[in-house]
């Protein structure tokens, strides 16, 4: 098994075997089932992305499990929820695309500009006018992931090798990688800059306690939110009753106000408990 060590890595001595992964898993069987739903329905909707589809779903197995302050120590449900919610957004980005025309993430945008240059419009009509090109995808969906799951198998003694990579070598590529993707995305030092500076103040948020999770979503989320909201202010020409009198953004903002609330219930309640004489 692995084991950390504060100083060096130490040597793996043995890697588990299939079987016994296999029975790990089975242990976490409704955290799998819940952070897929979590991520297909965040892959659904555009501009989201795998992101923020493992890091909802992160945050609703740390909430839930009976141990939250093992998370990030080794949990394995914490690697179960954010891969298995990261996995489903895929096929969820895919929904809007083929049904509507719209990118459900960035991958997906990319396949909206392949088929736009072989002439093909993305939504219905391409599924009457050329019924092979989706079916393809899915076939192609179904093969790939057995093919991913073998090699991932047969290369696991390899891929495992990297935890034993001191943590300032990984931490010293990954900055560099950061850095060149930042300055790539507009070049300008500008952005560079700007990277650095968020790097050192995740590092110590980090260090007071607080979690970048919510920080990387507000990021994320932020200009989408903001984005629809001035959208959906204009449709409704700056009525504000639009968002409660239709059923569907209803729900969506009552479901909006049960994730919020349903944590606050909970704190509140564990205090209660704590306060209880035993």
């Amino acid at each position: 098994m692995l084991e950390e060590s504060e100083d060096r890595p130490v040597p793996i001595k043995s890697v588990p075997r299939l079987e016994g992964a296999l029975r790990t898993l089975g242990g976490y069987g409704r955290t799998l089932l819940r952070s897929s739903c979590i991520g297909y329905v965040v892959g659904v909707i555009p501009g989201a992305g795998s992101s923020v589809a493992s890091l909802v779903s992160y945050g609703m197995a740390k909430r839930s499990s009976r141990t939250p302050e093992s998370f990030g120590k080794g949990n394995p449900e914490g690697v179960v929820a954010s891969e298995a919610a990261n996995n489903a957004s895929v096929s969820g980005a895919l929904a809007p695309l083929l049904a509507l025309g719209i990118p459900g993430s960035a991958s997906a945008a990319v396949l909206i500009g392949g088929l736009s240059i072989q002439g093909l419009e993305p939504g219905p009509l391409l599924f009457q006018n050329h019924p092979e090109i989706p079916y393809s995808i899915f076939v192609s969906l179904l093969l790939g992931l057995p093919i991913m799951l073998a090699l991932g198998l047969m290369g696991v003694r390899v891929w495992v090798r990297v935890t034993l990579v001191p943590k300032g070598i990984v931490a010293s590529v990954v900055a560099g990688i950061c850095l060149l993707g930042a300055y790539a995305s507009t070049n300008d030092v500008f952005t560079v800059a700007v990277t650095a500076f968020f790097g050192v103040a995740g590092y110590l948020l980090r260090k007071v306690g607080v979690h970048p999770a919510p920080v990387v979503l507000a990021l994320v989320l932020g200009y989408l939110m903001e984005s629809n909201f001035r959208r959906a202010m204009l449709m409704s020409g700056d009525d504000w009753s639009f968002f409660v009198s239709k059923p569907i953004a209803a729900g969506l903002l009552g479901c909006a106000l049960l994730v919020l609330v349903a944590p606050l219930m909970h704190l509140l309640k564990r205090d209660q408990c704590d306060r209880q004489p035993s």
